[in-house]
Parts: C-alpha cells; structure tokens; sequence
C-alpha cells in the first residue's frame, strides 16, 4: 500500500496467499483509497473454488487468475485491461467537458473525483494562484499523486487537464460571443493574449477570433 500510495501504478498484479493481510484485504483496501481507487487490480491465487473467485471479483478485482496460468493469458489480460481504460479515459473527458450524460457513469468514485478537481478549477479559473500546487493542497494530496490520480482518469497531467478546462471553457464562451477575445482569455485565467491564440489554435486549430467568426453550425 505504501508502495502503490507513493508511485500510483497503472495496475496492480497481487497474489491472495500474502502475510500480515492476504490479497481481498489488499484489494478492498485499494478500491476504498480515493488516490488508488481508479487502479485496476488482477489477483493470482491458487484458490481455485467458485466461492475464492467471486470473494475475489467483490473486492473489486478487474481479473481472478488460477495459478498454475500460462504468462500469455496474464499478458492478454494486462492488454485488455489498459485498453478498456483508455476507452473510460474518453467517456470521463466527455463526461466532465462536454457534459455528455450519455457517457455519464453514475455512482462512480473516478467520475466523482474529476467533478470535484473541475469545479475547483472552474471556480479559480482567473486566480493565477491556480498551480498543480494549489490543487494539490485543496485534494490533500502531493502534486505528484495528484498529477498521477489524475493522469490515471484522464490520460493528462495536472497542468494539461487544467488547460484543457480553460480552452473548453474559453471556446464556449466564444461561441456566446458577448465578450471580445481579450475579455475572454482574461476570464479562463489567460493573461498573456498571445499565449492564449497559440494554445487555442493548437487544440482546435483555428484562432480565438477566427473560432469567434465561425457560423453556429460549423461550431465542435
């Protein structure tokens, strides 16, 4: 735990059969852990009974594999595990910029934790005390296992997925188009105008004013 609690790892692989707490102990203790919660677990055990494998499956294991197993079936599951994440990494960006609630996941300890982090960032969206560091302190967590909890959901670093709100945040507003360019990059926490044209233009690839000029329609 104290391993896991300093690096947050992509995924965890534990035995059952352990000393001092055995492997659903463990897996419990990672899935009610809201910096590790998000960490998808695979449990090996030579337990090998109905009731040893859904005991493992309701701690909230993403995989119960038998010993002896073949390194290929590990490796599959390994790949498939990553790969279902990345696709859930989508849903939560969809869920949280877009205000998608068709890709919403309800009662879900990932989604919850993203919604807190926004609002806090959209509510000092203009503080240009904003920093990994303030954020950091308001979660109660080092910047590195925020930046590591954060990259896990969403595949962006602390810094980036700021950005990514403020450029959401600043392309909706110039959709409404009551504010000039300059108010706006003002208000999403811009204060360098031309910093905030190149960073536009590089996630949406046309410029604050250009985007501003643009027909409804045409609008993503």
């Amino acid at each position: 735990m104290a391993i896991a609690e300093k690096g947050v790892p992509d995924l965890v692989i534990t035995d059952v059969m352990m000393p001092v707490k055995d492997g659903y102990e463990f897996a419990s203790e990672m899935k009610q852990n809201m910096l590790l919660n998000h960490i998808p677990i695979i449990m090996l055990t030579a337990k090998t009974t109905d009731e040893d494998r859904i005991k493992g499956l309701r701690c909230g294991v993403e995989a119960y594999i038998q010993k002896p197993f073949h390194q290929e079936e590990l490796l599959i599951h390994i790949e498939n595990i990553l790969k279902d994440r990345r696709i859930l990494k989508e849903k939560y960006l969809s869920a949280i910029t877009q205000s998608d609630s068709a890709n919403k996941i309800d009662n879900d300890a990932n989604l919850k934790f993203l919604q807190e982090i926004t609002h806090i960032i959209h509510s000092e969206i203009n503080n240009p005390k904003l920093s990994s560091n303030f954020l950091a302190d308001k979660m109660a967590l080092s910047i590195s296992q925020l930046s590591r909890k954060i990259n896990g959901i969403t595949g962006y670093s602390t810094i980036s997925y700021v950005l990514r709100l403020k450029l959401n945040k600043a392309k909706n507003m110039l959709v409404d188009g009551t504010l000039t360019v300059a108010e706006v990059s003002d208000a999403c926490g811009f204060y360098d105008a031309s910093y905030f044209s190149r960073v536009f233009k590089k996630e949406f690839g046309v410029s604050p004013s250009h985007y501003q000029k643009m027909p409804t329609s045409s609008v993503n």
